[in-house]
C-alpha cells in the first residue's frame, strides 16, 4: 500500500474513533447538563443584550470585593516582651504563649502587657 493510501485509511480510523468518542460524550448526563447551562445561559445574555465580556467584567468585580474583604484582616504584629525580673525576651504575635502565661499567673496580665514592645 502507497504512503498516501496508508495515510487516508489513517485518517479515516480517526475519524471513526473521534465519532465513538463525540456519540459518548453526546449521551453524558454530566455533559448534557453542561450544555443546557450553556443554552441558558447564552439565552439569559440575549435576553438582557449583554456580552461575554460583561458577564466576566460583572463577576471579577463581585471576586475583587470578596479578595478586599478578605485582605482587610490586619496582621497582628510580632512583639518583643522582655522580663524586667530575669531578663529573659519572648517574641510572641499574641499573649497566649506559653512563657508568657507564665509571666502572667506570676506577675499579673497588665504588668506583662506592659513589658511588650511592638516589632518593625
Amino acid at each position: 500500500m502507497s504512503q498516501l493510501l496508508q495515510e487516508y485509511s489513517n485518517k479515516e480510523k480517526d475519524i471513526e474513533r473521534l465519532k465513538r468518542e463525540l456519540e459518548m460524550l453526546q449521551s453524558s448526563p454530566k455533559m448534557k447538563m453542561e450544555l443546557e447551562f450553556k443554552q441558558k445561559l447564552e439565552a439569559l445574555m440575549r435576553e438582557f443584550d449583554k456580552r461575554p465580556n460583561d458577564i466576566l467584567s460583572l463577576l471579577n468585580q463581585d471576586s475583587d470585593t470578596l479578595q478586599k474583604t478578605r485582605s482587610s484582616r490586619s496582621v497582628q504584629p510580632f512583639k518583643l516582651f522582655t522580663n524586667p525580673h530575669t531578663g529573659e525576651k519572648v517574641k510572641a504575635k499574641s499573649t497566649n504563649n506559653k512563657k508568657l502565661r507564665e509571666w502572667k499567673e506570676k506577675h499579673g496580665a497588665d504588668e506583662v502587657d506592659s513589658w511588650g514592645v511592638i516589632l518593625d
